[in-house]
């Protein structure tokens, strides 16, 4: 809806309705029920390739945004202390090795190889993630509240979480990342 308003849409100029997982969406798009759809990669880059124009990006709604995070129980973490910020380190040497240019052929090449994708392909779904001022990756692992905060606003705002939003700081336990001395 912040999309569509952005380029001068009102609520009131058009129709929603659920259409679950891009492949269905495409298939809607491209039978004509569907005028326009949110799709995820690399779906898009091949509707792209078949005519249909991009739109835009979902980021030009709402910068800045946390695309992924990791999530434990907290007794389970809590009784696992060691496991868990073996894995935070883990996964701050993956979020270090991403964010190294040196290392983009190979990231790319394992785009490419776990998608069935072609170099292209693969270098397109990648790129986005290396744009300095999207924040899609973060630099070592680290959680950035703010981000987190702006995707809780936004559930609230389409009912996808009840309101009052709580904030990030619920369902956030920074423990694990100061003991692998990432935050």
């Amino acid at each position: 809806m912040r999309l569509l308003a952005a380029n001068g849409l009102k609520v009131t100029d058009y129709t929603a309705k659920p259409v679950v997982g891009t492949p269905a969406r495409f298939d809607c798009l491209k039978s004509g029920e569907c005028a326009a759809v949110p799709m995820g990669q690399p779906e898009d880059l091949g509707a792209i390739a078949q005519g249909f124009p991009r739109l835009a990006f979902t980021n030009e709604a709402v910068a800045d945004l946390i695309f992924n995070v990791d999530m434990a129980r907290r007794a389970w973490a809590a009784q696992n202390k060691d496991t868990m910020v073996r894995f935070v380190r883990a996964m701050s040497a993956t979020y270090a090795y991403m964010n190294n240019p040196n290392n983009r052929g190979e990231i790319v090449g394992i785009v490419r190889d776990t998608g069935k994708l072609s170099d292209a392909v693969a270098q397109q779904i990648f790129a986005p993630y290396l744009e300095i001022g999207k924040n899609v990756l973060p630099r070592k692992g680290e959680i950035d509240t703010g981000a987190f905060n702006r995707v809780l606003a936004l559930m609230g705002e389409v009912g996808a979480i009840p309101k009052p939003v709580p904030p990030a700081e619920r369902f956030i336990d920074l423990q694990y990342l100061k003991a692998a001395g990432i935050e």
